[in-house]
Parts: structure tokens; C-alpha cells; sequence
């Protein structure tokens, strides 16, 4: 069962010596191996410590999410997922 603080996943999960689960996933190009079988997107967000996740576009195995969908979708081995930050900016003027 995962272990929740606060209403946020911490990626670690109380098991016994011989029940161990290990989730393996690519963030943004980087494998990364966490406690667990599942995590959520939005509880991801929250372990990667995204500041402003309101303002970060998610894609999953190439394909984007609406952001109601964080907390449905549950990331599994293997899957690959991208944090896309976008900056705004100004108009390049040549006179």
C-alpha cells in the first residue's frame, strides 16, 4: 500500500521483506527507479518537486494530458514522461 503524506504520494511503500515493488520509468529522458508498482501523474509531479505544475504541459508515451487527467492516470513499468515547461517571451524588432 502506498504511503501517503499529507494527501501526496512519497513513492515509498510499507512491505515486507519478501514483497518488494520497483517501478521503472523515463522523466524527460532520464530512467528513474522508484518505490512501488504504480504512481499517479499528478503525484509524480509532486515527488519531482515541479514548482507551478498548472503551468507544465505532461506527455505520456508521446501523448498529452489535459491536466484533470494528472490524477487519473497511472504510470506503469516502462513508461516514458515528459515535462514540458513553456516560456513566454517578447518580439525581436529590427529597424
Amino acid at each position: 500500500m502506498p504511503l501517503y503524506v499529507n494527501g501526496i504520494h512519497t513513492g515509498k511503500q510499507k512491505r515486507s521483506h519478501k514483497e518488494e515493488s520497483v517501478l521503472n520509468i523515463k522523466v524527460n529522458g532520464q530512467p528513474r527507479e522508484l518505490d512501488g508498482d504504480e504512481i499517479a501523474v499528478s503525484e509524480l509531479l509532486a515527488l519531482e518537486q515541479v514548482k507551478n505544475p498548472e503551468t507544465v504541459a505532461v506527455q505520456v508515451n508521446g501523448g498529452f494530458l489535459k491536466k484533470e487527467q494528472y490524477s487519473a492516470v497511472i504510470l506503469k513499468n516502462g513508461d516514458e514522461v515528459e515535462f514540458l515547461y513553456f516560456m513566454g517571451g517578447g518580439q525581436v524588432r529590427t529597424q
